[in-house]
């Protein structure tokens, strides 16, 4: 496998997740604007409005992975994929116009991990930025479900087709 197979995957992913959850891809996936990214790399942005705490708002998604050829230097067969492994990755979900690190959800992964940033973690919504817990990479569809529990279920009204794509992971 390559780094252009692994991208097609993660941008097939990531385009079904945020169809499911209501996310506008902006600029859409096009063959003039992914011809512009480096190659192993996803990178993009999609927003929604959702009613959080009884206040309609903007969610803007935040994108970035580099998937680099070959097997994880470390090991760490999660972060391996058809013959590539993740070198880094932001997931970004910002709630609201303000850039408050407690309006944030955030999912890093980082080529080093130090004592005080596991190699793969989270930054939980409603916490401060230094919050960072050790975490599983989970795929996209369901780290936008975990963040609408978070939410209270803010993004249900974006669900397309949930039923049927939760009968076919199963």
């Amino acid at each position: 496998m390559s780094q252009h197979s692994i991208i097609n995957t993660r941008l097939s992913k990531w385009l079904q997740a945020s169809s499911v959850w209501g996310f506008a891809i902006e600029p859409p996936f096009e063959e003039e604007t992914l011809s512009g990214l480096p190659a192993g790399v996803v990178r993009f942005r999609a927003s929604r409005t959702a009613v959080v705490d009884g206040q309609e708002t903007t969610v803007t998604l935040d994108v970035a992975e580099a998937w680099l050829a070959g097997d994880d230097p470390t090991g760490d067969r999660r972060l391996e994929a058809e013959g590539c492994h993740l070198g880094a990755l932001e997931w970004h979900a910002q709630v609201g116009e303000d850039s408050s690190d407690r309006d944030a959800e955030r999912l890093d992964v980082i080529p080093e991990e130090d004592e005080t940033h596991p190699r793969v973690h989270q930054h939980p919504y409603g916490e401060a930025n230094d919050v960072r817990r050790a975490a599983n990479l989970p795929e996209p569809i369901g780290w936008l479900s975990a963040l609408n529990d978070r939410l209270q279920g803010a993004l249900d009204d974006g669900l397309q087709a949930w039923g049927s794509l939760a009968d076919e992971e199963d």
